[in-house]
């Protein structure tokens, strides 16, 4: 049940502190750990009611009913327990207000306390969220999970992604997942520690470690510190005071304040902020206020582009030189691969050139900010450090006499054979804002960049390798000591910065070194009691924070709880994969995975459309409930790569208080049906048998009307084909056209237009009905909609029926055929989209796992199909990544071969039903008595015929005589002239 990862991880922790105490490294716990509490009732990262577009009405009274929340809530029956140690119980107020990070230290009683009412049947009774499972089936569960951890020598490590980072309590659990491998002493060592997997590659080495948030600055400095805005501004070579100390505008706050008019533009860079964030239609709406200026940055026209007023483009990954870090604290670098396409250019180059039009003038005067405060007027302190009123920016920053040092070098083996468009141009002589050609800025400024933010690090626990070093190295995880990596920080046998620091309080195996909230107030669960702070040097903490409900949960209007997410085809927002022909392929479209009594209770079925819609607004999407993913009853699952099917409009803006992330896993939606094109249900429109006199003789009327010549001259075309593929519950092939009367009311009824009619050189049997997986799959609706049309049983419903009910799966269209020669997964390459497209998942389709001997350490995942399953649909054909279908779909007839009677599986009982039926055949032989070397070499008789008939003293009137002859001679006419007929018909006569 959403949100109760909480409660679930405070009860692993109650389970060792409770009952399993013995668990506790004890010696650990008292050398480096303290305990501490946080205010409970900081609300959920929404608007509050005091801003603007609040009292302007811009919001409904139906999302008001979720943002009021923001200001006081009411406690539930299911938080209540958890919120008993804090004072609070069901039906009382909680008014909420801001908290920031703020904690304090508690004792370890205070702590047991707390973790009191996470018992065995409370956490299950809230945590379970499939309502089919057992709740003695979940306890089970919990009981193992705990164990796991619990086992004194057993190594655990605990990884998780955006489930628990994109969460209104995001910060909350990730504190309590620490908790647990701390209480045991299972952190930071080789196979033990929680490891928050955050996301794509950059979101730490690009966003947070180099400080591109708004409120930070490099090697984890914020904007707020002034100590870290005095470092900052003497490395940067700018007047004290410069720098701005508000830095708070998260990307929700951005949002809200250009909604709210506070904020008039903004420049979108290496993200798509109005595709990927939640309450969308507000977003989008305020940016296109006449008076806001959107700019947009991209290489490719995704949702933030459109929305834009101006769009630059931009050079793309292998486009520039780069580099990224990732959530192991691993730094990679790469080289520009590539020229950009068009006149597209770097991001780093966009904000340079920018830099060129600000001076020192126009820019350090005195500045207003926020709250009525000011920036200081510093151009006279500029003036002390050599610069001019007319100095500009791209001179101070970008282009000063450190940066010109990093020299253009072609004989460099670093630069050497690479194309470097920032410093030195290149053959596309694109014209820049100047009007002149760029040719460079004549000096490396990438490698300056790059060095200039390392040196933030070194010597303060974040050390980065040099520039050079990166690029001969497959990455290396900071910090970097001696050119060496750290494996596994805060552990002194393998962290140079734990064994330096741990010096300095006597901790030889751990030091949690830092200097963030490093000294607490003393209090217990309810607040501070001793505001003198305490120092805890090198130490770390175990959080007391409690499960909480989500502020939108399910009612009685929006009862259904919506997730939204990725998949593994379209990590992100889809405007690069989606152009990824395989990818596209593959999953084509972003789909509302449900389950299937769900759709049955509100009306939808699979293939069919619906609308998911939430206090904010709705989409339309697709129904599944097979495949890959799916939902127990009472949650659906919406991923967000598709702008066609714009998730985020439904989705809620609330976000963790204190990381900022936005909650997109979590909210109320309903599920109504959506018209489609073709609305047609003929399963209860039975065809009358008046209707199918006349449907037959019209379009028998309709065949003779194409005339003798024309119709003969396809009768040999229209039998020919092998390897058609019918729609479900045809008949076989031959009873099938002899019954098939080609009405096409089977191609109507199809809803995803997956049924053709054959027509002249499609060398199909004419006007018949088929289908080409590769360009459009059979989907399988549950209520075959094709089958019951059928006027003629040329589609036999009874083949599609099981136990008295419709069953798709029962289909036999065809069977689907690995090409074990180019199916990538056969070389070793991991792929699996056939597996995943698969509606009959690890049923139709099987993965074998089989060691690969070329590599020694990878694993071939080769697809199998079972013909017994395998509906012949298609989906796997059509999702195939491989230029032509490594994986396709033939006739049963074709695709199988055929076992007979005189085979059994002795071993298997149900197989001998097979012969029930089967005719007995008896073969007598006669044994010759003549011995073999009797008739050795003996040619008597064989030859008789044609000795007489070529006999050189044969007659002319004998051969009139020879009836042999002439049956061989009418044979070979007949022959000769059927021969030319069909060469006459058609192409091949052979096929």
């Amino acid at each position: 049940s959403p949100n109760t990862d909480l409660a679930m991880w405070n009860y692993i922790a109650r389970e060792i502190v409770y009952n399993h105490p013995e668990a506790i490294d004890w010696d650990f716990v008292k050398k480096h750990i303290v305990f501490a509490a946080s205010p409970v009732n900081m609300g959920y990262g929404m608007r509050r009611s005091d801003e603007k577009s609040i009292k302007d009405g811009k919001y409904t009274d139906k999302e008001m009913e979720i943002i009021s929340k923001e200001m006081k809530k009411v406690v539930s029956e299911k938080e209540a327990p958890a919120l008993a140690p804090y004072g609070y119980k069901a039906g009382d107020m909680m008014v909420n207000k801001p908290a920031g990070l703020k904690h304090w230290e508690i004792s370890f009683e205070e702590y047991k306390k707390f973790l009191e009412p996470y018992t065995l049947d409370y956490v299950a009774k809230i945590s379970k969220g499939d309502p089919d499972e057992s709740l003695e089936s979940f306890k089970k569960k919990l009981k193992t999970l705990a164990s796991y951890y619990i086992e004194k020598n057993r190594k655990v490590v605990s990884f998780w992604t955006m489930g628990m980072n994109q969460h209104t309590r995001g910060t909350w659990v990730n504190t309590l997942a620490y908790n647990v491998h701390f209480l045991l002493n299972k952190q930071a060592k080789p196979g033990s520690g929680a490891f928050s997997l955050t996301g794509q590659p950059s979101a730490c080495g690009t966003a947070r470690e180099v400080g591109t948030f708004c409120h930070r600055l490099p090697a984890d400095m914020m904007v707020a510190n002034p100590k870290h805005r005095a470092i900052t501004e003497k490395r940067w070579k700018i007047p004290a005071g410069t720098l701005n100390p508000v830095g708070n505008q998260h990307i929700m706050k951005i949002h809200r304040d250009i909604e709210d008019g506070v904020v008039k533009f903004a420049w979108v860079n290496v993200c798509n902020p109005y595709q990927d964030t939640a309450s969308a239609s507000h977003w989008i709406k305020a940016a296109r206020q006449m008076d806001n200026f959107i700019v947009t940055s991209d290489g490719y026209p995704g949702i933030s582009a459109k929305v834009s007023d101006l769009i630059l483009p931009s050079a793309m990954i292998y486009e520039k030189w780069g580099a990224y870090g990732n959530a192991e604290r691993r730094t990679q670098h790469w080289r520009q691969q590539v020229l950009p396409v068009g006149d597209a250019m770097s991001d780093t180059w966009q904000w340079v050139e920018l830099s060129k039009r600000f001076t020192v003038k126009d820019l350090w005067g005195e500045q207003p900010l926020r709250g009525n405060k000011k920036l200081p007027n510093v151009i006279s302190e500029a003036k002390k450090m050599g610069y001019t009123e007319d100095t500009t920016m791209f001179d101070i920053l970008f282009a000063n006499d450190e940066a010109r040092s990093y020299e253009i070098d072609p004989n460099d083996p670093i630069q050497k054979g690479y194309d470097n468009t920032n410093c030195i141009g290149d053959s596309r002589n694109v014209v820049g804002s100047d009007g002149k050609v760029f040719k460079g800025y004549g000096f490396f400024i990438d490698k300056y960049l790059f060095e200039e933010y390392a040196s933030f690090g070194r010597g303060h626990a974040h050390d980065l390798a040099d520039f050079d070093t990166y690029h001969r190295v497959r990455g290396l995880k900071w910090p970097v000591v001696d050119g060496k990596e750290t494996q596994w920080r805060f552990n002194t046998k393998y962290d140079p910065y734990a064994k330096k620091y741990g010096k300095e309080t006597g901790h030889t195996e751990f030091a949690f070194y830092g200097t963030l909230a490093k000294a607490l107030a003393q209090g217990d669960l309810t607040g501070i009691k001793d505001k003198n702070k305490k120092a805890l040097k090198n130490k770390a903490k175990i959080f007391a924070r409690p499960y909480m409900d989500p502020p939108e949960m399910p009612d009685a209007e929006y009862p259904v709880w919506m997730s939204t997410g990725r998949v593994l085809e379209h990590w992100h927002s889809g405007t690069m994969t989606m152009r990824v022909p395989e990818l596209y392929r593959a999953v084509p479209e972003a789909l509302c995975y449900m389950h299937p009594e769900d759709a049955k209770t509100y009306g939808v079925s699979q293939g069919g459309l619906c609308w998911v819609e939430s206090r904010r607004g709705k989409v339309k999407a697709r129904v599944e409930t097979r495949g890959r993913n799916r939902p127990s009853r009472g949650l659906v699952f919406v991923p967000w790569f598709d702008e066609k099917v714009f998730i985020n409009k439904v989705c809620l803006d609330a976000t963790c208080p204190q990381s900022k992330q936005t909650d997109f896993k979590k909210c109320a939606v309903k599920i109504y049906k959506a018209q489609q094109k073709k609305e047609i249900d003929m399963k209860n429109e039975p065809i009358s048998e008046r209707r199918r006199f006349f449907l037959t003789i019209a379009r028998a009327t309709g065949l003779a009307a194409l005339g003798g010549l024309v119709w003969s001259a396809y009768v040999d075309e229209v039998t020919a084909s092998q390897l058609t593929l019918r729609p479900p519950g045809a008949l076989d092939e031959d009873e099938f056209l002899k019954t098939c009367i080609k009405c096409g009311m089977c191609v109507e009824a199809c809803p995803y237009d997956t049924l053709m009619l054959a027509k002249p050189g499609d060398n199909k049997p004419l006007g018949t009905p088929f289908f080409e997986p590769r360009d459009v799959p059979c989907y399988m609706c549950p209520d075959i909609p094709c089958v019951p049309v059928c006027p003629t049983d040329a589609l036999d419903i009874t083949k599609v029926m099981k136990n008295d009910q419709l069953d798709i799966n029962s289909a036999q269209m065809g069977v689907a055929v690995v090409d074990t020669k180019n199916c990538i997964a056969y070389w070793g390459i991991q792929c699996d989209a056939c597996y995943r497209a698969c509606p009959l998942l690890d049923q139709a389709i099987k993965l074998e796992y089989e060691k690969n001997s070329r590599t020694g350490k990878h694993a071939f995942l080769k697809p199998i199909v079972d013909s017994d399953v395998c509906t012949g649909c298609g989906l796997c054909e059509r999702a195939c990544v491989t230029e032509k279908a490594a994986i396709f779909v033939l006739p049963r007839e074709v695709a199988l071969g055929k076992v007979g009677d005189h085979y059994i599986k002795g071993w298997d009982k149900a197989d001998e039903k097979r012969l029930e039926n089967a005719e007995a055949h008896t073969t007598t032989t006669e044994l010759s008595k003549e011995k073999a070397i009797d008739t050795l070499n003996d040619m008597g008789g064989l030859l008789d015929d044609q000795e007489q008939i070529f006999n050189p003293q044969t007659n002319l009137s004998d051969l009139f005589d020879a009836p042999l002859l002439w049956s061989k001679c009418l044979g070979m006419g007949l022959y000769y002239w059927k021969f030319k007929f069909f060469t006459y018909l058609r192409s091949d006569p052979y096929e």
